[in-house]
């Protein structure tokens, strides 16, 4: 069941969509889209531009 989904939406709106999403952490949200990745850990790693999809569980 699609509880909400958006459509192009402004980093504000986005923000506030995962906000509001992951505190219930009772649902899977995809996100699918264009993104540049750069990660900063325990070793640092990046991913060019491209399509992705982000589930977070």
């Amino acid at each position: 069941m699609i509880r909400e989904q958006l459509t192009a939406p402004s980093p504000q709106d986005l923000a506030a969509f995962l906000n509001r999403h992951t505190r219930t952490r009772d649902c899977l949200i995809q996100v699918a889209g264009l993104a540049e990745v750069t990660y900063l850990g325990r070793a640092a790693s990046t991913a060019d531009l491209g399509t992705y999809l982000v589930l977070i569980k």
